[in-house]
């Protein structure tokens, strides 16, 4: 979001004609965070014209801030109990909710007005996911015959992983497959197969080695 005021001061015949100062103020930002992140916003100034400022404001890791005389910087959180902002534009995501963080920009013109310009953005503030560690398998049946089935039981860890989601497959479905995504395995002809149950966050992998045999 940017915004662009035009300054023109007054004038008349026996004044010089007056120059047009252009002033805008923006800030780019992440639309989520999460809770107990930190981010250090950093001013940077780009001067065009001796008559056109650009302010802006980028995500960086040190707290510099550049000073420049008659432009102050002002920051603001309308809900700091979400994400709180210092004056140094630090921003800290404190709880799960939504917050807009105003970047105000005051420059003084040549006649000592103070003229402020305000750009915000919205974020929002969810939890951080819990990545998975592990997935392990229970009901694994080493050995059965063509035409049997038993269903195996996915367990990931750590329990309040965030992102639950498997994924089954088998190296020779026309030996042993996974019929569902409830881990059901059928037998289909002698040999050999290994069925695989893969974490969809983070890659965790579990396996089942599976002997088919004809029946007698």
């Amino acid at each position: 979001m940017s915004f662009l005021l035009f300054l023109i001061a007054s004038c008349n015949t026996e004044v010089e004609e007056p120059e047009l100062l252009i002033f805008e103020v923006d800030f780019m930002f992440f639309d989520k965070v999460y809770v107990e992140d930190e981010i250090m916003m950093c001013i940077s100034e780009l001067s065009i014209m001796p008559t056109i400022i650009m302010i802006d404001a980028i995500r960086c890791n040190n707290g510099s801030q550049p000073k420049r005389e008659g432009i102050d910087y002002a920051w603001k959180s309308d809900s700091p109990e979400v994400a709180e902002v210092d004056s140094y534009g630090k921003i800290t995501a404190k709880s799960v909710g939504q917050a807009t963080i105003e970047f105000t920009v005051t420059v003084t013109q040549e006649d000592g007005e103070p003229v402020s310009k305000t750009a915000s953005r919205k974020i929002t503030v969810v939890e951080k996911p819990v990545p998975v560690t592990a997935v392990t398998l229970a009901g694994c049946i080493d050995e059965l015959f063509v035409g049997e089935y038993f269903t195996l039981t996915a367990f990931v860890e750590p329990d309040n992983a965030t992102n639950k989601e498997l994924e089954w497959r088998s190296d020779k479905p026309e030996i042993a497959d996974v019929v569902d995504n409830s881990g059901n395995v059928i037998a289909k002809a002698p040999g050999r197969a290994v069925i695989f149950v893969t974490s969809m966050d983070g890659g965790k992998i579990a396996i089942c080695i599976v002997t088919v045999m004809e029946r007698p």
